[in-house]
């Protein structure tokens, strides 16, 4: 972010942000090393980069209708352009200068196209400033009977100011509102002045932030019935973090118990990730509001809903506040990379509990990410990465499974290097835009590893294992007991891959139980382990890392794009077994739905077991025998023939125990 140097030179400093100065200095320097030729253009190539807004907002309070002023530093990525386009959706621009002179512009849908007096160079700054009017129909800027605020994510901030409305072009800003005396307002940054005039009887308030924000995360919130108070934190400098409210005076008994454990929070959040990065802390209720909450940068709008006097909703609080971290100081590049906003901020709610009401907590909070994703995923799947329109903030997926996957990544590559990549993933792009490609990048580089199957298939691709499973025993002596676990994956769907993970297993025995780890790599997957005893039960994923659905069964069905042509009973494998073997049939669309007989024999015709005697629909299927008669009793080593009948078609092979 080369804007924020430039910024220090025309405007002269932090003001009013206690910040360590060694802090400030290398952040200083690292912004230093970005000016040049590189451009912070997003994905559309943007020719232009805005450094600093100065708006100027005049509310009468009275309805939607408002008067304003958008004054933009903007540098020029491109030389020879005779025009540049900004974002302006339902307002009218009433004048448009540049440089201070006047400027010819046109509309449209969405866009100003100013024209401009001089052919400026690359890298030449402009001040462009339009005045407008606007009267938004909640879009933009909401007006309600208690308050009025602003609501831009994704892209609604060019509903309420001219801007460049693109979440990678991050710049300053100064926020100056009129409103009656006796309107409270808050804003982004922290508040300058705030000067009466007696005779218009009007109260003007001024914003200032010195730290880069997408538009997307400025907003004004205003209300004549706040109650305004402070708390206060201190960060690992030893400076004091302001953490005001503006919460309803009805709701702000109760608020004071709802907002008991934030000071808590950020310290948390500062251990695991780094420093807090802003000014401050603020928090703004309003009503009514489509959202629970919005993390508009230093100043968060929460739902008058989450005010519940009983902590209730405390996990919505915490959420908004990671998000300074996750969203406001490293931004996404782009719109597909949403999940590294809400997947981080709803892990986050998780690593908090983790924290602050210990490893049980933290086990139900995982649980139900999963379970929240899963009971969703029914419906709709698609990709973490570039969820489809109208998908964008898709709580099952965007929020649950991304946040759960970044669970499965700690659980792959263990504690330390997780937290380790999380700080320096947080240091190489505060301040900064980040993609979900980057932070691979830095995942690899401090992990070591090559995580590409690891983003692959969770990240860029859609759905979860959906397992089956089947497990027997067998006595080996004096050394204990042989068991045979067979695992297959079933998921289907074009773009549904055959997931590769880490598998960890739990095998009771009476009161004992041994931990062991599969690697799961293939459609089917079979593993053999020798244990003291028998086991009683083997339990899949006890410790919760992995998304997946899983059942046991004795039977399944082999995955196949192609179904057989004809009725068929395939080489059983291994052959000779000892204690399991696999056997396989087809059943052909001809047999479908057709009664299927699996029948073991032995050399004397006599029947030792019924494996399968239910109808079938056309497929390829495996069945287990672990070697036992119909009444589990172990059968004698030896040859025995499997007969497969379906319709008036039978197949038989031979089998042969061995012990």
């Amino acid at each position: 972010m080369k804007k924020l140097f430039i910024l220090f030179i025309l405007f002269g400093g932090i003001n009013g942000f206690s910040q360590d100065p060694a802090q400030v200095a290398e952040q200083k320097s690292r912004l230093d090393s970005r000016i040049g030729l590189q451009s912070p253009a997003g994905p559309d190539e943007s020719v232009i980069d805005v450094l600093h807004y100065a708006l100027s907002l005049n509310f009468p309070y009275t309805s939607s209708a408002y008067t304003g002023q958008s004054a933009m530093q903007i540098r020029m990525l491109r030389s020879g352009l005779e025009s540049i386009e900004l974002h302006m959706e339902d307002l009218i621009a009433t004048q448009v200068r540049v440089n201070g002179q006047p400027a010819s512009s046109s509309m449209s849908q969405d866009r100003i196209s100013i024209h401009l007096p001089e052919i400026p160079d690359a890298f030449d700054i402009l001040n462009v400033s339009i005045t407008f009017s606007g009267s938004p129909d909640e879009h933009g800027f909401y007006f309600y009977d208690q308050c009025a605020y602003t609501m831009s994510e994704p892209e609604d901030a060019r509903a309420w100011f001219p801007c460049h409305d693109v979440p990678w072009d991050k710049a300053t800003a100064e926020i100056t509102v009129t409103v009656p005396q006796g309107v409270e307002v808050a804003s982004n940054g922290l508040l300058q002045d705030r000067v009466i005039d007696p005779i218009k009887q009007t109260e003007t308030f001024y914003w200032k932030t010195d730290l880069p924000m997408a538009t997307y995360l400025f907003c004004v919130t205003m209300s004549d019935e706040y109650a305004v108070w402070s708390d206060w934190t201190v960060n690992a400098a030893g400076d004091s973090i302001e953490m005001p409210y503006y919460i309803l005076r009805e709701d702000s008994s109760k608020a004071v118990i709802d907002v008991t454990a934030m000071p808590d929070a950020i310290q948390i959040f500062s251990d695991l990730y780094g420093a807090y990065p802003f000014e401050k802390y603020g928090t703004a209720e309003v009503t009514p509001y489509r959202s629970g909450g919005m993390e508009h940068q230093t100043m968060t709008t929460v739902n008058k809903s989450w005010i519940q006097g009983n902590r209730s909703v405390e996990s919505g609080f915490v959420h908004e506040l990671a998000h300074m971290w996750w969203g406001d100081a490293v931004t996404l590049e782009d719109w597909p990379d949403i999940w590294l906003n809400e997947g981080f901020a709803t892990y986050s709610e998780a690593l908090f509990s983790e924290q602050y009401y210990g490893s049980n907590t933290f086990r139900y909070k995982v649980l139900s990410l999963r379970e929240r994703y899963l009971a969703r995923s029914v419906s709709k799947d698609f990709p973490i990465y570039d969820p489809p329109d109208g998908e964008l903030f898709n709580s099952g997926i965007v929020y649950n499974k991304a946040a759960f996957v970044l669970h499965m990544l700690r659980a792959w590559i263990g504690d330390a290097v997780f937290f380790n990549i999380l700080r320096t993933y947080y240091q190489t792009y505060l301040y900064q835009n980040a993609s979900t490609t980057q932070f691979q990048q830095v995942c690899e580089q401090v992990s070591g590893e090559d995580l590409d199957v690891f983003f692959d298939q969770w990240i860029y691709s859609r759905g979860y294992p959906q397992l089956e499973y089947a497990w027997y025993s067998e006595s080996a002596g004096s050394e204990g007991s042989d068991v045979f676990l067979r695992i297959e994956q079933v998921q289907t769907g074009q773009d549904v891959p055959v997931f590769t993970f880490p598998l960890d297993l739990r095998l009771h025995t009476g009161q004992n139980a041994t931990d062991t780890t599969v690697w799961v790599d293939s459609v089917l997957n079979n593993f053999l382990f020798r244990l003291p005893a028998r086991p009683d039960s083997i339990d899949l994923d006890p410790e919760v890392q992995l998304i997946y659905s899983g059942s046991f069964v004795e039977t399944g069905a082999l995955r196949s794009s192609a179904i057989p042509d004809r009725i068929d009973l395939l080489p059983n494998f291994p052959n000779p077994f000892n204690p399991t073997t696999t056997i396989y049939y087809n059943v052909p669309e001809s047999a479908d739905g057709q009664r299927v007989r699996l029948e073991l024999y032995n050399t004397l015709g006599q029947r030792v077991r019924v494996l399968i005697n239910k109808p079938k629909a056309s497929g390829e299927y495996w069945t287990l025998w672990n070697g036992t008669d119909e009444h589990g009793v172990p059968a004698a080593s030896g040859v025995y023939i499997l007969n497969l009948k379906v319709r008036n078609v039978s197949i038989s092979r031979k089998v042969t125990l061995t012990k």
